[in-house]
């Protein structure tokens, strides 16, 4: 509040006895007590130091006016924009934030910390001060720091020199020896320090490193040696010390793990030999056995082929024989039909001779009536005298040519009767020639019938060699690929054998 003659402050607490609200106590302070403090804040010329109460009214500055008049640039940022980043600043300040910001404050740029203050009050601090004479006094301090440093470096120079000599030649031997120890040298000797400063206590450390190094690498060395001889008879019993003992238990667990694996590779070794042999042994004979198979089977194949084609000349033979029997019976069916065609000429012929026999018996009763009318005319020619002399003669001459005609007629009746006997007979042949024939060609449809089922036998027979010559074909290509695995099988068995014994030569040579 102001009073008309200063700005004060009022601060007031409750009484509170039992709880209970007793009564308030308060009293007024001079508000210049803020801005005394705040002067003394003030950084450089031109910084300033300033106090903000909860509302954002400046409440603390170097110039009473400002306090006086209230100065808020929260509102007075709300009419001239150029002042939004002060009010930005006071508004982290009144949440009661801690930071560091810019803005610019009528053209000259500044730059701002701020703070609260502890207590009820809520109130915070805010010190800003010029860029510019920021920046002047940063150059100015820069410049004599280096000034400084350049005149200390001028002084100190001898001295560093001669100390940095000291110091850096050791260690640059240090460094040297660290390289070769880097590279596996650990012959070389360290390098030695008359002094008694640091650089004396850092070679004795490298020579202690370097010797414990090259300690922990010669038994490691010789360790490894041994086994690498196939010498697993030492036991491990030097103990390293710190970091090394991963080391140490590494070997031992190493020399312990490879013995106790060779040893059981060892008795594996013999029993593999051993069954490499057996297996070696068997697959040999196995693979002869598989060879001689493989022969009789090319035996079996070939005899097999060699009954297939037999089997198929005959069954082209009796095929063709059975063509040649149809062509037999059909033949035969032929000839009974011509003998059967000559029985029917031959009952002709018979008939013709009878009728031939007939006709002869009346040229016969012919003769014998002109005989008759001859001796008939030659009695009346008799009894004609000289008259009937020209008649006799003719008479005469029929009588002649009747009995040449009876004499004919007898011989031809002999002849036919001949002829009719002979018929006789052969038809009694042709008959029998007929049964023959019917019996035969009987015999021959048996015979075509027993052909045809020779026939079908023999070509079931090549089909059914066909088939067994097929099988044996891949009998013969199944034990062509069992000789052949066998055959692998009995070279790596070999091989196997001969790797086992190399395995059990190569284990023996380790001592355990």
């Amino acid at each position: 509040m102001n009073d008309g003659e200063q700005l004060i402050f009022l601060l007031e607490v409750p009484i509170i006895v039992d709880g209970s609200f007793e009564g308030v106590v308060y009293g007024g302070i001079n508000a210049d007590f803020l801005s005394e403090i705040v002067v003394n804040l003030a950084m450089g010329n031109d910084g300033v130091a300033y106090v903000l109460d909860s509302r954002g009214n400046v409440i603390g500055h170097r110039e009473h006016s400002i306090v006086e008049e209230g100065s808020n640039m929260i509102e007075a940022a709300k009419a001239d924009s150029d002042l939004e980043d002060v009010a930005a600043v006071n508004q982290c300040m009144i949440r009661r934030e801690t930071g560091f910001g810019t803005y610019n404050f009528y053209g000259d740029n500044k730059l701002v910390g701020y703070a609260p203050i502890n207590g009820y009050q809520d109130w915070s601090i805010a010190i800003e001060m010029s860029q510019r004479e920021f920046k002047s006094t940063l150059d100015r301090s820069i410049l004599l720091t280096v000034l400084v440093v350049i005149l200390v470096v001028l002084s100190t120079f001898p001295v560093a020199v001669k100390v940095g000599r000291s110091i850096s030649g050791p260690i640059q031997a240090c460094v040297a020896r660290l390289e070769k120890l880097a590279d596996g040298d650990l012959k070389t000797p360290t390098p030695v320090v008359k002094s008694q400063d640091e650089t004396a206590e850092l070679t004795k450390a490298l020579g202690k490193t370097i010797h414990g190094l090259s300690d922990v690498v010669q038994d490691v060395s010789y360790h490894l040696s041994k086994m690498g001889q196939g010498d697993f008879r030492e036991s491990i019993t030097r103990t390293y010390l710190g970091d090394f003992v991963a080391i140490e238990e590494s070997i031992r667990a190493i020399h312990s793990s490879l013995r106790e694996m060779l040893l059981q590779i060892s008795q594996s070794a013999g029993s593999v030999a051993a069954g490499a042999s057996q297996v070696s042994d068997g697959a040999q004979s196995l693979s002869e056995g598989a060879t001689e198979q493989a022969g009789a089977v090319h035996e079996l194949s070939a005899t097999v082929a060699n009954i297939e084609d037999s089997a198929r000349q005959t069954a082209a033979s009796a095929e063709e024989a059975g063509d040649f029997v149809n062509q037999t019976n059909a033949q035969l069916d032929i000839s009974v039909d011509y003998v059967k065609e000559m029985n029917a000429a031959m009952e002709k012929i018979s008939d013709s001779a009878a009728e031939i026999s007939k006709i002869m018996n009346t040229i016969e009763n012919i003769a014998f009536q002109t005989n008759i009318l001859s001796l008939n005319a030659t009695l009346e020619a008799a009894r004609a005298g000289s008259a009937g002399r020209g008649f006799n003669v003719v008479s005469d001459e029929v009588r002649s040519l009747a009995a040449q005609s009876d004499k004919a007629a007898k011989a031809t009746r002999q002849l036919i009767e001949s002829s009719i006997a002979a018929v006789r007979e052969g038809g009694e042949v042709v008959n029998k020639v007929t049964e023959s024939l019917e019996k035969a060609s009987a015999i021959a449809e048996n015979v075509t019938v027993k052909m045809n089922t020779v026939v079908e036998a023999v070509e079931n027979q090549t089909a059914a060699i066909a088939q067994v010559t097929a099988g044996i074909d891949q009998i013969s290509s199944v034990v062509e690929n069992t000789s052949a695995t066998s055959e692998e099988s009995a070279a790596t068995s070999q091989e196997l054998s001969e790797q086992s014994q190399l395995m059990n030569d190569l284990v023996g040579r380790f001592r355990l």
